[in-house]
């Protein structure tokens, strides 16, 4: 009756509960909390025995899921690529995805703050969006890669502006 698929772990990360459920996704979210910050704590427990238990989180997230998931990471990457093809998601590099109107309101953005400011470095770049280098140096690479901004030094233009 207890088996893999009926099982629930929690997650915590010190005192916060980020994940409970299956062990596939309560790995991921150990993976992502451990990419924010790999000096904090984080267990897991098992939910049916109350104990904690270690797992190998080690490698990108379709290994992750391959280890502790039922979904196999080709189906995964077929349905991204799906979601491309159909226009929904833009795919940044071979492990990032975005919502194609999320980068549309992005794209605004960039455009809107160099032309008030005159450029766009790195830094201003996190500053503007939040998020962090992680993200957005892959983001500031394809606006290039897209041609809308041109890369001069630490600084983007846009393009036809140099």
């Amino acid at each position: 009756m207890n088996s893999e698929s009926q099982a629930s772990y929690t997650a915590f990360e010190g005192y916060r509960r980020i994940a409970r459920g299956a062990l596939a996704s309560v790995a991921l979210a150990i993976k992502r909390a451990m990419a924010r910050d790999p000096a904090h704590a984080v267990l897991i427990f098992d939910d049916t025995a109350g104990r904690p238990i270690d797992i190998d989180v080690r490698g990108s997230e379709e290994e992750v899921l391959a280890r502790f998931g039922t979904e196999k990471p080709g189906l995964i990457r077929e349905l991204l690529e799906v979601l491309v093809r159909e226009g929904m998601l833009v795919k940044i590099n071979e492990d990032l995805y975005f919502h194609s109107a999320a980068l549309d309101d992005l794209r605004g953005k960039i455009v809107d703050h160099i032309r008030e400011t005159g450029g766009l470095d790195a830094q201003g770049f996190k500053n503007l969006t939040g998020l962090s280098r992680k993200f957005s140096i892959p983001l500031l690479e394809y606006f290039d890669k897209i041609k809308v901004t041109l890369r001069i030094g630490d600084k983007r233009i846009l393009r036809g502006q140099g």
